[in-house]
């Protein structure tokens, strides 16, 4: 069965988006733009420094390094590419990331429970402190629970009944490549 969203959820969708961006912005605010605060969060600037400047995927040792999973200095590289180095940006794109895991979670929540599930557990999100906190520093949290999160509503989606087979390979396709990445 495929879930229709009404005018009044997106009214709902929008308006949790919208405070968990700002909530994030806030705290976002109070923290210096040039410190990174944490032993990783220097780890992986170097290497998405080392990645945005064509050296490859090397550590703040200058040593090739595999001791990090690749998709959030990857991230960061993007990032660096395109802005610079800017750790304002950086914080920016991972408050947008957060919001949008709070629309996620409302997803989650829909299809396996209810709407007003859904709503209360996005409401719930939006205000968590640790995801507001980890919003703002340089880690790969927000990143992580991101992916993980939209691995699960893909895997939500293989149990419609009016999901073709199609749907399904291209769904595990898909979850493989965010679980591989993640």
């Amino acid at each position: 069965m495929k879930t229709m969203i009404n005018r009044k959820e997106i009214l709902y969708l929008l308006a949790i988006f919208i405070a968990a961006f700002t909530f994030r912005v806030l705290y976002i605010s109070t923290l210096s733009n040039h410190e990174l605060y944490f032993a990783d969060a220097t780890e992986f600037d170097n290497i998405a420094r080392n990645l945005a400047a064509g050296n490859g995927y090397y550590g703040s040792d200058g040593i090739p390094t595999a001791a990090r999973e690749p998709a959030y200095p990857v991230f960061l590289a993007a990032i660096y590419k395109i802005a610079g180095h800017n750790l304002l940006v950086v914080r920016l794109s991972q408050a947008f990331l957060g919001a949008l895991t709070c629309i996620i979670i409302y997803y989650i929540g829909k299809k396996t429970a209810s709407i007003s599930a859904g709503i209360c557990s996005s409401i719930i999100a939006s205000i968590y402190p640790f995801f507001i906190y980890y919003n703002g520093h340089i880690l790969s949290e927000t990143l992580f629970i991101f992916l993980l999160l939209v691995t699960m509503a893909f895997l939500l989606n293989i149990q419609d009944e009016s999901a073709s087979d199609w749907t399904g390979v291209s769904t595990g396709i898909i979850t493989g490549i965010l679980l591989g990445i993640g």
